[in-house]
């Protein structure tokens, strides 16, 4: 608990600030790993990470958010999950160093960036991303990138082959490709967001694009584990009880997905069987032929 940027009201609060990774595939998602943000405050005494048990490697050294990203990243791989993106929000997407992470892992990835994040083209060389996009040829294309509370959620989305820094050494890895995907508003073309892409040469946008809807699988996670699991219901002074506490949380969500999902499985209807041509008079019967 110290005063901090919460990203729940845009402001400093006095609050907890956790970093979480969520699981999301066709069939349901779930979260799968988390850990608290720990600030200097905290990490500069000792004895109050003592008092709060908080274990000896935090205790010595500030790890930034992303650098919790990187950790749940890597847990994922050692531990065999089958995943086949990363996607993030600006606060990770701006962290080079996590870029370059994946990278060398070949790991594709969509990651949000704030308006003054730079990349570049052989034509332009180092610009910030909204500079950018005005002086490289854009052609958008208008898509969905998945379903909200209010329907589809669609916008008008556009590509274009950039180097973003922080990467691997001259560029993507061999195979891959940098670009940075622009989505803009159909109600309001001002209102412009830009992500990082690392992807494989020749994905395709509409694949890119339902990769970035797959973003707030996150903040689904949130609001059914808070409203159903009791994932913010704790009053806990120490770290290993709030381990325990997300922990719990986490694994009845996971089974509330599971168990939904079988529940469609097992409810929706078998798709109709077509029925059979039927021959023009005359023509031999192919059943019995």
């Amino acid at each position: 608990m110290a005063r901090q940027y919460a990203g729940v009201t845009g402001q400093i609060e006095n609050c907890q600030v956790m970093v979480f990774c969520a699981y999301a595939v066709d069939t349901g998602r779930a979260l799968i790993d988390r850990e608290p943000y720990v600030l200097a405050v905290w990490t500069e005494d000792a004895a109050r990470c003592r008092e709060a048990k908080i274990p000896r490697p935090r205790a010595k050294e500030v790890i930034t958010k992303p650098e919790l990203g990187r950790r749940m990243v890597e847990r994922c791989r050692r531990a065999g999950v089958p995943f086949g993106w990363v996607a993030a929000d600006s606060a990770y997407g701006q962290d080079r160093e996590l870029r370059a992470a994946l990278e060398r892992r070949r790991i594709p990835y969509v990651l949000a960036v704030p308006v003054d994040e730079t990349a570049s083209t052989h034509g332009t060389g180092p610009l910030r991303v909204d500079v950018l996009t005005r002086k490289v040829p854009l052609v958008f294309e208008r898509r969905s990138c998945g379903k909200g509370t209010k329907g589809e959620r669609r916008y008008d989305w556009a590509l274009a082959e950039v180097t973003w820094p922080g990467g691997s050494d001259g560029g993507p890895r061999r195979g891959f490709v940098h670009l940075l995907l622009v989505r803009r508003s159909i109600s309001d073309p001002a209102k412009v967001a830009y992500f990082a892409v690392h992807a494989r040469t020749g994905t395709p946008l509409s694949e890119i694009v339902r990769v970035m809807g797959l973003r707030w699988s996150i903040e689904d996670c949130f609001e059914t584990a808070k409203s159903d699991c009791g994932l913010d219901h704790y009053e806990v002074r120490t770290w290993d009880a709030w381990m325990r506490h997300i922990t719990l949380s986490m694994a009845a969500l996971a089974f509330l997905n599971v168990t939904a999902t079988r529940t469609d499985d097992t409810t929706s209807p078998p798709p109709p069987v077509p029925e059979p041509d039927h021959p023009e008079k005359g023509d031999p019967d192919p059943l019995s032929s």
